[in-house]
Order: C-alpha cells, then sequence, then structure tokens
C-alpha cells in the first residue's frame, strides 16, 4: 500500500512539478523594453555578443507565456549563467513590473508587491538565435 503512495506522489511531482506556473501578459499589458546590462568583468569580445542581443515586444510576451517559474536548484544545475541581457518594464492595470532577461534563457522579475520571480524558458536551451539572439 505504501509503495502504491509513493508511485502516485512520485507521478503527480514528474507531471505537475516539472511545469510551474506560466506568468501570461493580457493584451492590455505595456511592455518597455529597456537598455542593455553588461555584468563586469566580460572582455570585449563578449561585450560586443551581449550588445548584439535584442528583444521585441512579441518575445517578451511570448516569455511570460511560456516561462515557468523555477525552482531554486534549477538556475544552478540547468541554466548557463550569461552576464548580460536586458532590462524592461511590464504595465498591468496601472501596476508596475520589472524584468531582466539573460541570454542563458532566463527572465528574472520583481513584481509590484516586491515578489522576485525567476522564470525560464527550455533548460540549457535559452532563447533560440531566431527567437531573440543576435538580429
Amino acid at each position: 500500500m505504501r509503495i502504491d503512495n509513493l508511485a502516485r506522489a512520485l507521478f503527480l511531482f514528474m507531471i505537475m512539478g516539472a511545469s510551474g506556473p506560466r506568468h501570461p501578459l493580457p493584451s492590455s499589458a505595456q511592455i518597455k523594453i529597456g537598455a542593455h546590462y553588461i555584468g563586469s568583468g566580460v572582455g570585449e569580445e563578449a561585450k560586443s555578443f551581449c550588445r548584439d542581443y535584442h528583444l521585441t515586444k512579441a518575445e517578451v510576451r511570448k516569455m511570460f507565456r511560456t516561462y515557468r517559474e523555477l525552482r531554486p536548484h534549477e538556475m544552478h544545475d540547468n541554466y548557463l549563467y550569461v552576464p548580460c541581457g536586458i532590462k524592461g518594464t511590464v504595465i498591468v492595470n496601472g501596476k508596475t513590473y520589472t524584468w531582466r532577461t539573460q541570454i542563458g534563457g532566463t527572465l528574472d522579475t520583481t513584481w509590484p508587491d516586491g515578489i522576485e520571480k525567476t522564470l525560464g524558458g527550455e533548460a540549457t536551451d535559452g532563447l533560440s538565435e531566431g527567437e531573440a539572439g543576435k538580429k
């Protein structure tokens, strides 16, 4: 009987835990794409690569719609850390959310109530060049 419960719990975790909540934006959301940011210690070649990274409002909207909330260990275990990306804001119903995307396929968000959430796309895949890479 106990093994049945364990198997059931494991199955539920596999189908539900692996796909955390997503946060699609309403059509009325106002998206502002801000400046690039580049972390300290980044070499000139990497800086050039970082400056070539661009996003459209449609791509930001797609990130919020398709990226899921990451559990604490997932960032370390499954995503590349790239010390550059783009910052921006989203206004929904008069409330401002800030976001910062990294080339490695993550989106750091701060909600109007101050809660921070990290969202991620396909692990280790990041954004494909066709979606939000060099343009």
